[in-house]
């Protein structure tokens, strides 16, 4: 290899390097940017998660008309459908009926409101 090709490369390379302070700024910038990404995330998320919930009650995505009831004392959910719905099978409104008020079980106590689907 000549000189001036070794010279070559050296210039080259020392030309290459970054400026270190290049780097302070841009770590900077996302410094300043990072709060607002993480807002932005969180608007993403919560607009996704409202938007899968549904206030339809079955599942062909029909609307179903709704009464409300608030539960007296010794009340369950079958002696509610017996009373509500009596020429109904009790176990689909009860299921109609978690699925409206979003109950992962069949428990009800006195005083609760439940929104009941009108037949």
């Amino acid at each position: 290899m000549s000189i001036s090709a070794s010279n070559y490369l050296m210039v080259s390379r020392v030309q290459k390097r970054r400026d270190p302070r290049a780097a302070l700024k841009t770590a900077g910038s996302l410094r300043k940017l990072l709060p607002a990404l993480v807002l932005l995330v969180a608007i993403a998320l919560g607009f996704i998660g409202l938007s899968n919930q549904s206030a339809v009650a079955t599942d062909s995505n029909a609307p179903v008309a709704v009464t409300f009831v608030t539960v007296e004392p010794g009340q369950s959910l079958w002696s509610i459908a017996e009373r509500v719905a009596p020429n109904t099978d009790p176990r689909e409104w009860i299921r109609q009926v978690m699925t409206l008020n979003a109950m992962q079980g069949t428990d009800v106590v006195a005083g609760q409101r439940l929104v009941l689907p009108q037949k």
